[in-house]
């Protein structure tokens, strides 16, 4: 029997889960991760009784800088706020993190670690690679835009190339409307109570927050700071937009919203997209523009003034309007380019081809896509045409290949299933997992 960290938000879907296998015996002892890791009572400084060999921390000392962009959205505010930790508080929590898991996991003779997501908060970060150097089975489950699919696999690494995924439930052949428009409630404006409007409105608003921040302990050292920074971003997301021409050569690049996961996790070094930008202009002809967009949900963070300073470097780069229609960008451009966004799905499905820049792009194995560091020749990605019965056929083999359910519980994904029942949510979820681990 498998001895069990089992990893999540709390998403709801968790405890029937964990008493159906250990009632099938393949689950002994079984520990569920609290919201944040100071709220572990293995996070306790008695709980540590030796510290992690010198050979296995110098192979964690790669993931230093990850671990400090993931940590640094895990502010008490919001996600969206910057933590008020310098470069030092970051090296000590790595460390403490580090050592926390190793006692843990060796303490407790871990030998399945479950990921209800892939990591992006910076502990997370560090409970996978831990369990990674000491050789712990870790089994990722990501919830996947085909409806009441996950995806399943055994390595960080591997998503997009899903090697470690095998053929969990037959799909029927998927059937994919070759346009690029597609319909994503998570981009569109909630709905919003009038407690909710309340409550944005407040954390809308800058001068509100930085009163409200000052009266508090905790958060009033950086308040000031956080409202300029606020102020100065609202000023310079319109100032350095210039009028485009869509008749005119160029790239098409949407920025990510950060931080998040599709960058932070998946974007490798690129979660720095400015370096991805860089290259992007030294890769096209001298004639070639890159229209580049921001993100429409976009906060100060990670958008400072040298941000700016920095973009307007980039040469062939124009920073267009924010209102530009996104569709129309991809229908005009001839390429387009992403870290690891849907808007690259959204061009290879209206038979676009894309250049990616992260390593963790779902299709990255597609028709139509091109990866940045497998050296792509340009002329090629130019005339390349996609199989769009090629694309549906890789289509259908992934989905054969992603588990039954919703693990990650938000309306945009159940909105995709009619008749979902949590009953018949947990029975998938169950059996997939059951296949997967368990079955040859």
């Amino acid at each position: 029997m498998d001895n069990v960290y089992f990893y999540t938000r709390k998403y709801g879907w968790e405890k029937p889960i964990i008493d159906y296998f250990q009632k099938e015996k393949l689950w002994d002892q079984v520990f569920v991760s609290t919201r944040f890791i100071e709220e572990e009572e293995f996070y306790q400084p008695q709980y540590i009784k030796k510290y992690i060999p010198k050979d296995i921390l110098d192979r964690l000392y790669a993931f230093l800088p990850q671990f400090i962009d993931m940590k640094s959205r895990t502010s008490a505010l919001s996600e969206f706020d910057y933590e008020e930790y310098n470069y030092h508080d970051y090296l000590n929590l790595f460390s403490i993190y580090i050592n926390v898991y190793y006692n843990f996991y060796t303490k407790n003779n871990i030998n399945l670690l479950v990921m209800t997501r892939g990591p992006h908060l910076g502990f997370d970060l560090i409970a996978v690679c831990v369990a990674e150097v000491l050789n712990i089975k870790t089994l990722f489950l990501e919830q996947s835009h085909f409806p009441n699919r996950y995806f399943m696999y055994l390595n960080f690494k591997d998503f997009g190339e899903f090697s470690t995924s095998k053929v969990i439930a037959p799909s029927k052949p998927v059937k994919i409307e070759k346009k690029y428009e597609k319909e994503l409630s998570y981009m569109d404006e909630e709905k919003l109570s009038l407690k909710q409007k309340y409550k944005k409105f407040y954390e809308n608003n800058p001068s509100i927050r930085m009163l409200s921040q000052l009266t508090h302990k905790a958060f009033r050292g950086q308040a000031i700071y956080r409202y300029d920074l606020k102020h100065k971003f609202k000023r310079n997301r319109e100032k350095y937009n210039q009028p485009i021409d869509l008749k005119e050569k160029f790239i098409y690049f949407g920025l990510h919203l950060q931080p998040e996961q599709t960058t932070s996790a998946w974007g490798g070094e690129y979660v720095d997209q400015l370096l991805a930008l860089e290259r992007l202009s030294e890769f096209i002809p001298d004639d070639v523009k890159i229209y580049v967009k921001e993100n429409p949900k976009q906060t100060y963070v990670m958008r400072g003034e040298l941000f700016y300073k920095r973009l307007q470097r980039i040469k062939k780069l124009v920073l267009v309007p924010n209102e530009t229609n996104t569709y129309d960008l991809i229908k005009n451009c001839l390429f387009v380019s992403t870290i690891s966004g849907t808007m690259g799905w959204e061009a290879i499905t209206g038979g676009k081809n894309v250049l990616i820049f992260g390593w963790g792009v779902w299709y990255k194995t597609f028709p139509g896509v091109f990866y940045f560091e497998d050296n792509p020749d340009y002329n090629e990605l130019l005339a390349n045409q996609i199989d769009h019965d090629q694309l549906e056929k890789e289509a259908t083999q992934l989905k054969s290949k992603t588990g039954k359910g919703i693990v990650f519980p938000i309306s945009y994904y159940f909105d995709l299933v009619p008749g979902f029942t949590p009953e018949q949510n947990t029975k998938n979820i169950a059996a997939s997992i059951k296949k997967f681990l368990y079955t040859e």
